[in-house]
Formats: C-alpha cells, sequence, structure tokens
C-alpha cells in the first residue's frame, strides 16, 4: 500500500513527524461504497472530503523513520490543537497509563474546546481532562486531588511537553463508551463545544444520552470552575 502521513494542508509531513494517514493509491480491499448511500456522499465524506486527491483514513499516525513502524496516536477526530501544537488522545492515554498513575488514574477521556459562540469566542483550543479515579484516590468531588494533578501534569511534562498540558483537569465517576467498546470522545467533544442545542440534536443511545447528559455542564466551563473556587491549570 502507498501510505504516506500528511500535514493538515494535504503537504506530505516531515519525516518523524505525526499527521495525517492517507493512501495515495487503490488498494485490493478498498470499500467503493456505503449502503443505503446511492450518490456516495456519506462515502466521499468518510474518505476523501479532508483531501480529494487521496484517500484519508482517519487515524492520526507517526511513522518511524528507521523502522517504518507506524505509530497510531488517536482517530484524526479526536486530534487536540491548543496552541498550535496537534497531537492524539493516545499520546495522552499513554502518559495517564503509565505505572506511575495506574495506582491513582483508573480511565480518562481527554479532549479539545473551542466555542463559536459569542458568548465565548475562545480564540484558541483549550484541553479538558476528565479523569475517573481510583478508589483510593478520589476526591468525590468535582475535581480530583491537587496532589493527584500536580503529579499528572509533571508526567505529561515530562513525557510530552508543557504545552501539552491540559487547561482543566476534572473528575467524573464514568469515562462514556459506545457498545463496541470506544471511547465517546467524538460526542464528548459535540456536547462541550455546543452546549444543550448540540445535545438536542445527536443521534445516540439512550445510554449515550444519559452519559452526554453529565458532559454538557462544561460547555460553560468558566462557570463551573468559578462555582467551585477553583483555577485552571498553571505550570
Amino acid at each position: 500500500m502507498d501510505i504516506n502521513v500528511f500535514t493538515a494542508d494535504g503537504k506530505p509531513a516531515p519525516e518523524g513527524e505525526p499527521g495525517e494517514l492517507v493512501c495515495k493509491k487503490p488498494f485490493p480491499n478498498m470499500p467503493v461504497m456505503f449502503l443505503n448511500d446511492p450518490e456516495r456522499r456519506r462515502y466521499h465524506a468518510s474518505y476523501f472530503e479532508g483531501f480529494s486527491h487521496v484517500w484519508t483514513h482517519g487515524d492520526f499516525v507517526r511513522i518511524n523513520p528507521e523502522t517504518r513502524g507506524i505509530y497510531v496516536l488517536g482517530r484524526s477526530d479526536g486530534v487536540l490543537n491548543p496552541s498550535g501544537v496537534r497531537f492524539g488522545s493516545a499520546e495522552m492515554y499513554t502518559v495517564l497509563d503509565s505505572p506511575a498513575l495506574k495506582s491513582s488514574v483508573a480511565d480518562a477521556l481527554v479532549v479539545g474546546q473551542q466555542r463559536q459562540d459569542s458568548r465565548y469566542s475562545d480564540p484558541t483550543e483549550q484541553v479538558l481532562l476528565f479523569l475517573k479515579c481510583t478508589p483510593s484516590a478520589t476526591s468525590s468531588s468535582l475535581f480530583p486531588n491537587s496532589g493527584l494533578v500536580d503529579q499528572v501534569k509533571q508526567h505529561i511534562i515530562k513525557d510530552l511537553s508543557r504545552r501539552h498540558v491540559p487547561h482543566y483537569f476534572f473528575e467524573v465517576d464514568e469515562i462514556p463508551y459506545n457498545v463496541n467498546g470506544k471511547k465517546l470522545e467524538t460526542l464528548v467533544k459535540k456536547v462541550v463545544n455546543g452546549g444543550p442545542e448540540v445535545l438536542r440534536k445527536l443521534k445516540m443511545t439512550e445510554d449515550e444520552a444519559r452519559m452526554m447528559g453529565k458532559f454538557v455542564k462544561f460547555y460553560h466551563v468558566e462557570g463551573v470552575v468559578k462555582r467551585e473556587g477553583r483555577e485552571v491549570a498553571k505550570l
């Protein structure tokens, strides 16, 4: 397969740099259509809307320059971009899954927020990190224990960089998954960026709607933080 990694503007990424996984030539098991999509609109939107001249697989990856191995860093629609630093959610999960944090962090979900509402008009994307803590580490509140937050920050700085540190840290009692076992990053991102109006329009199962209802308050994230008398992440 003639694969490559493209930057956001559709050009080959520098060797070893992350980007969109694309295939530049047809391949044998390439699907040619979707069911109930006679005009192939959904098909085109899924694979050719990003870059019309190549197949876009939907994964954010990096290719090792020496081994040519492919590291999947997350789904493209879950890519985070705070202050121009593009990285996949899987990179954050790798840090949180480290042995040093396993006794405190049971699960996590990270999304970017850049609202278009005139009340906010976020100039850049801010990253929200939701932690499900282990019983021994839980704060039993909306915010993780400060000691754990500091520990997570230091590991992110060490393994990634200071610019990867999330803007907000929250503790939740449940990380949402679909029936196939995939984290509902895309739905959570839509809800925290669009609020109640978007939540009402989303097509979801009853259980997904229940879980998304827990995240809609974070659309007004500043209000959530202010009510609790907390400050945003500082380095």
